[in-house]
């Protein structure tokens, strides 16, 4: 999958006006909230209390 995003970051990098990579990671990130708010939340946005992940859970490459 990372493989893919790179490739694909750089392969439409101009022509979809991404800044850096983190601009393509936020704009990927913004769709889904959107589509999961579309789908889990009548469109609106999430509620509740931010807070930090607990340390030491790895995240998976899949």
């Amino acid at each position: 999958m990372y493989t893919q995003a790179r490739l694909a970051f750089n392969a439409t990098r101009t022509a979809e006006a991404d800044r850096s990579w983190s601009h393509f990671v936020e704009k990927a990130i913004a769709g889904e909230i959107r589509r999961r708010a579309e789908l889990h939340n009548c469109g609106e946005d999430f509620e509740g209390v931010d807070a930090p992940f607990s340390p030491g859970r790895p995240l998976s490459d899949h």
